[in-house]
């Protein structure tokens, strides 16, 4: 990292530039992308947060080109380890791209998995689809032998009756890390784990997210982490990127934003997480919802249900820029150059969950 907080460039192994996509229904076109733009450094974790159907998961799926056929890459680049332009892959280099370059944790490991064959078969099955010989009854029983191994990593007792097993004879947080050992069965540069807790006990939660934490320093994984819990991007990411209506608002270093958030939308998500100061009152809500990504829209995103809005934002689409502590930032209120009226808004606002910490 340099000193502005960014990554140098031959650090950088995922660079998005300008990624746009788009979804077809009913004859309609939806830019639920419209383009992104963002990097993660070997070695680091990014959270990636937002409310549901901000384009998060779309965001992920895009990454490993797993978009639904209505769905396409109208524009931009996702370049892998600087060489590498997924977006452009044909389907072979597509298949060898996924698991040994970049694998993926899926929020509901049930469906991920498949139901009719046991645990042990479906790894050693990724595994031989990635041999670049044609498999033999010796290369199998290797690819077992791993399958136990990666078992035992990622923290699950007795990995022989587990490679015995079905899906559904395990619990959720159970066939969560075999999802994680599946993962990581080709050692992948960069692991997106899409919500991998949401549909898991506060517990087992807890123990997953210690898991991605012992494998990052154990692997040197680069991460990023999809969700749209703030706790756990404080305790596991080095940086996070603030998702709105398919558009990155703010992104900067986990300590950074969440010390002093700049863009209204930060500032409300910050401001809905649990504290002492809530204690025994209501959590703050954010008022409206999501706008309608059919067609163009006007202005900034989240002008309808900003606090700090006026004509300009509405009209106006902010440049991202350089703002106190975040790397980027999309917002009128904090960029000089706009026609932002600034005489009745304090210079940097913060969140309460931010001003009490």
């Amino acid at each position: 990292m340099n000193g502005n907080g960014n990554a140098n460039p031959g650090d950088v192994l995922l660079d998005i530039q300008g990624l746009a996509v788009e979804y077809k229904s009913r004859g309609a076109v939806m830019r639920v992308l419209p383009g992104v733009d963002l990097t993660i450094s070997r070695g680091e974790t990014v959270g990636l947060v937002g409310e549901s159907g901000s384009g998060k998961s779309t965001l992920a799926l895009t990454v490993l080109r797993l978009l639904p056929a209505n769905g396409k890459i109208a524009a931009g680049q996702i370049i892998l380890d600087g060489t590498t332009d997924i977006a452009s892959l044909n389907r072979e280099q597509l298949r060898h791209a996924r698991g040994e370059k970049v694998a993926m944790i899926f929020q509901d490991p049930l469906t991920s998995l498949n139901p009719t064959f046991k645990i042990g078969h479906q790894m050693v099955d990724v595994q031989a689809a990635h041999c670049p010989r044609r498999v033999r009854r010796s290369d199998r029983k290797r690819f077992r032998q791993r399958a136990l191994t990666l078992l035992n990593q990622v923290g699950l007792p007795d990995p022989d009756h587990i490679v015995r097993s079905y899906p559904h004879q395990l619990s959720g947080g159970m066939r969560q890390r075999v999802m994680t050992a599946l993962a990581l069965s080709l050692e992948p540069e960069l692991l997106i784990a899409d919500e991998p807790t949401s549909a898991l006990d506060v517990t087992t939660e807890a123990q997953i997210v210690s898991l991605l934490r012992q494998l990052k320093a154990d692997r040197d994984l680069t991460i990023l982490f999809v969700t749209h819990d703030l706790s756990i991007v404080a305790e596991l990411c080095d940086r996070v990127a603030v998702m709105y209506a398919g558009q990155i608002m703010e992104q900067g270093t986990v300590a950074e934003v969440f010390e002093r958030p700049q863009h209204p939308y930060t500032m409300a998500l910050l401001d809905a997480v649990p504290t002492r100061a809530h204690r025994g009152k209501p959590l703050t809500a954010i008022p409206g919802r999501v706008p309608s990504l059919i067609g163009n829209i006007t202005g900034c995103r989240f002008a309808s249900r900003c606090s700090y809005v006026q004509d300009v934002c509405r009209n106006s689409e902010p440049e991202p820029i350089v703002a106190a502590g975040s790397e980027v930032v999309r917002c009128h209120m904090r960029d000089e150059g706009s026609d932002y009226e600034r005489a009745d808004v304090s210079a940097a606002p913060v969140s309460e969950a931010a001003a009490e910490s």
